[in-house]
């Protein structure tokens, strides 16, 4: 009788582990359900199966952000270019004004005059009274004739005076000391000369002797001063008068 081979154990079957992420998904499914049914009622009933999920609020969408403007370059000014500067306001316009016409009951009052330009200077005195004098000279004293503008600085001594006429041309002449020093005696004069339109020129200086000029027209008046003895001061008053007409 053959020998029976004892019979093997039927072969185990194989069967797999089923994955952790596959039991992790059905937990998954199971919390997404919970939070769907929760999200009708504002909360999440405990479930005896699981435990209790809070309520997740779905987040509220962001308002959009609005584009942000591009910048503009900065350019650098041109040194060759020049800007130009405001504008100068424009002159006033004079507009003349329509005289109305008179109507009825309408009252038309005369327009007044505009004087325009400086008014009018008062006449300068004649420098020459008297255009034919008679020729004269004398010492220590004023002659006949003399020009009134050919007159001594007060508490002055004449020393010498003289007039004479020829060609239309009458000459007058005048020398006094004085207590007074020099620039007195020009300053009095220049005011005096002013007074009767005598302009004079700048004074000059040679030596002791200071000289200054006077014009008006074709008459002119020539101051010389200097110095005298005895701390005095000399000064002579040389005047040249048109006696033309």
């Amino acid at each position: 009788m053959p020998n029976s081979a004892p019979a093997a154990d039927p072969p185990a079957t194989y069967r797999p582990h089923a994955p952790r992420w596959a039991l992790g998904g059905s937990v998954l499914v199971i919390a997404c359900v919970a939070v769907a049914v929760g999200s009708g009622s504002g909360r999440t009933e405990p479930s005896g199966d699981g435990p209790a999920l809070a309520a997740v609020a779905e987040p509220s969408p962001r308002p959009a952000r609005p584009p942000a403007e591009p910048e503009a370059p900065e350019v650098s000014p041109d040194p060759s270019v020049t800007v130009p500067s405001a504008a100068p306001a424009p002159p006033a316009v004079s507009i003349p004004v329509a005289p109305v016409a008179a109507g009825p009951g309408i009252e038309v009052l005369p327009l007044a005059e505009e004087t325009t330009g400086l008014p009018a200077s008062e006449a300068l005195p004649d420098l020459l009274q008297d255009p034919e004098p008679v020729d004269a000279e004398a010492a220590g004293r004023l002659v006949a004739g003399l020009p009134a503008v050919i007159s001594p600085l007060p508490d002055s001594a004449v020393t010498a005076s003289s007039v004479s006429a020829s060609d239309e041309t009458v000459t007058a002449s005048l020398a006094a000391t004085t207590s007074a020093v020099g620039m007195k005696v020009l300053a009095h004069y220049v005011a005096a000369f002013g007074a009767v339109g005598l302009s004079g020129t700048p004074a000059t200086t040679s030596g002791d002797a200071t000289v200054q000029t006077f014009y008006r027209g074709n008459d002119s008046v020539i101051v010389t001063i200097e110095s005298a003895a005895d701390g005095l001061t000399a000064y002579t008053l040389r005047g040249l008068f048109s006696a033309g007409a």
